[in-house]
């Protein structure tokens, strides 16, 4: 399944960093204020006295802030205010984001380039991916959506959404915060409010301007991390969810569309279909699984896909005996010299080699823990079977990848 992160996985990670402080602080810092990467050290790069410490007075209480004034990287000339209590209920990572705006007065806040920013992002966050939507591009080409591996700019993504989720920010607010349009209202009004925050030009020195433009959200960071923390465990077991109900989602589409264009190409190529197009064992695939019992019917239906009339299929070996799909698939390719992956082919016959165990009660104690190693399982019990079939599924998904590869470069000269 997809490793998307969550805000405490990020806010983990990077307390936890051994790096240089420049770097450990930058990351802190674009991630406070939603940032693009040039606007922590690119064009747009903030110095030391774009940070003030300020007062807002709440009620009756007085709350020491910060204020970072953040040139906004895709809007010329717009200066964005981006504000945080100083208390660490509140926020952790303020106090000492400004005390090093302070430190580093008169010298570069961070001095290293903003590929070499990117590339150390990368390996931190790496095995770490973010769900991107369907978009068009300006020929009108359409990008299906994916996940693409976790950047620096996921994390501005990641930002903008704990904003309006957590902290109740509303269109104005993401506005002079982060320079956002959010396209969620009708109200003329608001639109015409929101057109002229952006518009609006600020000075990053006009402490008076700046402190305005805060108050409209200030009062909503007041959220003590204790008191929000039963909430977002919630909110994030329920996102967690959802996320992974999605993911099994596109999962299933994925090896439905697979499995069609396989047989499509192999009827196209060979005159031959390798998997039974079976839409009740097709469903089993988009449904998790929690116990042995439910793992055994769908292991029955899921080999329930190899089975298919052999007889084209036994016509592309030179020696097709009583080899089932599987096996004559297997010869095909190697009678025809062709480079394929192993695992490929394994995880086919580790899928009804499991199918048979669990059936049939007879596992040889040696195979059953070869099948579950490869699917990643260590060999404990109880064996965590919801684990196990969304680990078959992936592989599976995998296999079929490869073999759509095969099949796509695979001329007709080469048959």
């Amino acid at each position: 399944m997809p490793n998307i992160p969550t805000i405490p996985d990020i806010r983990n990670i990077i307390d936890k960093l051994e790096i240089d402080e420049t770097y450990k602080i930058a990351l802190k810092y674009i991630f406070l204020i939603g940032g693009e990467p040039s606007e922590v050290c690119g064009t747009y790069a903030p110095s030391y006295n774009d940070a003030h410490y300020v007062d807002f007075k709440v009620d009756t209480e007085t709350y020491p802030a910060v204020m970072f004034a953040v040139k906004a990287a895709r809007r010329r000339n717009h200066i964005r205010v981006c504000t945080f209590p100083l208390d660490v209920r509140y926020e952790t990572w303020a106090n000492e984001v400004l005390s090093y705006f302070n430190k580093m007065e008169g010298k570069p806040l961070f001095d290293f380039t903003l590929r070499n920013f990117q590339r150390i992002a990368a390996n931190i966050f790496s095995g770490f991916v973010w769900p991107k939507k369907e978009y068009r591009t300006a020929p009108g080409k359409k990008v299906e959506p994916r996940h693409s591996p976790f950047t620096l700019s996921c994390m501005r993504e990641m930002r903008r959404k704990n904003l309006r989720e957590f902290y109740y920010f509303n269109e104005k607010d993401m506005a002079i915060f982060g320079a956002w349009r959010e396209h969620v209202t009708d109200d003329v009004y608001l639109k015409t409010d929101i057109d002229a925050i952006l518009k609006r030009k600020i000075e990053a020195s006009n402490i008076y301007m700046l402190k305005k433009a805060s108050e409209v959200y200030f009062e909503k960071l007041l959220r003590p991390i204790d008191e929000l923390g039963e909430e977002r465990i919630a909110l994030y077991k329920r996102e967690r969810d959802n996320r992974e109900l999605l993911n099994r989602l596109e999962r299933g589409r994925n090896i439905a569309t697979l499995i069609r264009d396989v047989n499509r190409l192999l009827e196209a190529k060979l005159g031959a279909q390798f998997m039974n197009e079976d839409m009740t064992a097709i469903l089993q695939i988009f449904y998790p699984c929690e116990t042995a019992n439910e793992f055994m019917s769908k292991m029955a239906r899921l080999s329930t896909l190899f089975e298919v009339n052999e007889a084209q299929l036994k016509k592309l070996v030179k020696e097709p005996g009583t080899k089932k799909s599987i096996k004559l698939i297997e010869s095909f390719l190697i009678e025809n010299g062709v480079d394929y992956d192993q695992n490929m082919v394994d995880t086919w016959k580790h899928i009804i080699n499991l199918r048979d165990m669990e059936l049939h009660h007879k596992a040889d104690p040696v195979e059953y823990m070869r099948a579950l190693e490869f699917f990643k399982i260590r060999m404990a019990m109880p064996i965590n079977h919801s684990v196990l079939w969304d680990n078959i599924l992936d592989a599976f998904q995998t296999s079929l990848i490869m073999w759509r590869g095969i099949l796509n470069v695979w001329g007709y000269e080469n048959l």
